[in-house]
């Protein structure tokens, strides 16, 4: 739940922005990370392929964490 995830960290004066994407493109999450100016981009783990991934890993300049 994301929204659960916002509450607790703001509480702690942290501030965070989230969006759902319906697609897991490269191009998609390239502009997603470029227009919401991220600081982290959060994926599963099995949402990419490895070779898309280092497409994505080689465009984007935040960090990536791939969870399970």
């Amino acid at each position: 739940m994301p929204y659960h995830a916002a509450m607790m960290l703001k509480r702690e004066l942290l501030l965070i922005h989230y969006r759902r994407l319906a697609d897991a493109k490269v191009d998609t999450l390239v502009q997603a990370t470029r227009v919401e100016g991220g600081g982290v981009l959060v994926l599963s783990g099995a949402a990419l392929s490895p070779e898309k991934l280092q497409a994505l890993l080689d465009e984007v300049d935040c960090p990536v964490l791939l969870v399970r």
